[in-house]
């Protein structure tokens, strides 16, 4: 019986792990240049690279210069779609900053598909 009850805990911890894998990956650099006009920063793709079954996009975009940004992702209907979004427990300073990006994801499906940031189609 113990043997069955160590058999169940060790393959309950493989499928944790395994899931672990396919989860997001995301992280945001420091202030890269000041930006003047936030709105009007060309957000685009810089780095797209597929590698063990894992995409990894780096997305240049720029917001608060204090922002603590988190990410997201959902693929539907041959779009994938990143988010982000700003830490409301951050005071908003009155500067704009471009920051990277960097969201690593499973891959989606086919080679051919949009990206989008927020709602916004990215350029590669």
């Amino acid at each position: 019986m113990k043997a069955i009850i160590l058999l169940l805990l060790l393959f309950c911890a493989t499928l944790l792990s395994a899931q672990g894998q396919t989860a997001l990956e995301f992280t945001q650099t420091d202030c890269k240049e000041d930006v003047v006009e936030p709105f009007g920063y060309p957000e685009k793709i810089i780095k797209r690279e597929v590698k063990n079954g894992r995409l990894t996009l780096v997305v240049t975009m720029a917001d608060n210069c204090c922002a603590s940004l988190s990410g997201g992702y959902t693929f539907s209907e041959n779009t994938l779609k990143l988010t982000y979004t700003a830490s409301e427990e951050a005071d908003p300073c009155f500067c704009a900053c471009a920051f990277q990006l960097r969201y690593s994801l499973p891959a989606p499906p086919g080679k051919e598909y949009q990206v989008t940031l927020n709602g916004r189609p990215l350029k590669p």
